[in-house]
């Protein structure tokens, strides 16, 4: 089970999300992600709190990311270290040492330096 939990807090849309992020919750986090990209500049997940990830849900933040970047908003993962989430990205090939060709400002979710072990 996955909660999603809105704060806006000095300008910035936080998304707390908590449980499993599989695609069993994809259409919630999705609906999440697409309000916060309406309502704010700024948007921020917070990971802390995550139990395990799938694929469904690296693929729903990349495209987040890269919908933010199409609207000249900021798109950030929090607390992006957690074990199960690290595995994740790790496992699904989403690590990687330079963003996309959308990543003009060097601020891509997916830079091999925050996956690390």
């Amino acid at each position: 089970m996955t909660d999603c939990i809105t704060e806006d807090k000095m300008g910035v849309r936080i998304i707390h999300l908590t449980g499993d992020l599989t695609i069993a919750r994809a259409d919630e986090v999705k609906s999440a992600l697409l309000e916060s990209l309406k309502a704010a500049e700024r948007i921020e997940i917070d990971l802390a709190s995550v139990e395990e990830t799938d694929l469904a849900c690296l693929q729903l933040f990349c495209s987040a990311h890269r919908t933010s970047k199409h609207l000249g908003k900021f798109f950030g993962l929090r607390d992006n270290g957690v074990g199960s989430f690290k595995h994740a990205v790790r496992s699904a090939g989403y690590a990687r040492s330079s963003g996309c060709v959308l990543d003009a400002d060097n601020q891509c979710i997916w830079k091999e330096e925050r996956y690390r072990e």
